[in-house]
């Protein structure tokens, strides 16, 4: 004989024997899973979808982001030998740009620092070679 829980029309059999009353449990009681109001399906609305799709476009929140990273890069190459003394007055002027329209990354700060570093650098060096020129003529 094969055991069937369902009658014909669909429904579970109920069996009087087990005592399915269950204490009332309030919709402020977290003591079991499910219950708390940050879980609480009756509520969809209060789930945030982190895949939702938006038409608004994203704010940068960095304006100039390219200006200082290109600034960074130009006085990290006006450092090198081969870089030179124009790279690093360009990434001064590009730096100061970021920085004067709302850029306070620290993008600009070290295209600003890097870039300063290599105009006094390039200063003393051209001065030297100046001073060399000047001795050797009078020599």
């Amino acid at each position: 004989m094969n055991y069937n829980p369902y009658d014909n029309n669909g429904q579970a059999e109920h069996d009087d024997s087990v005592n399915h009353d269950l204490p009332a449990q309030s919709s402020n009681d977290n003591s079991s899973f499910g219950n708390s109001d940050d879980n609480n399906p009756e509520n969809p609305q209060d789930f945030e979808n982190p895949y939702q799709f938006t038409d608004e476009p994203e704010v940068n929140t960095q304006p100039y982001q390219g200006m200082a990273i290109t600034s960074m890069i130009l006085a990290i190459i006006s450092m090198t030998c081969c870089g030179g003394f124009i790279p690093a007055i360009v990434a001064l002027i590009l730096s100061s740009v970021a920085r004067k329209n709302g850029n306070t990354s620290g993008f600009a700060i070290a295209g600003k620092i890097i870039g300063t570093v290599s105009v006094i650098l390039y200063g003393i060096a051209f001065l030297y070679m100046i001073a060399l020129i000047a001795l050797s003529v009078v020599a």
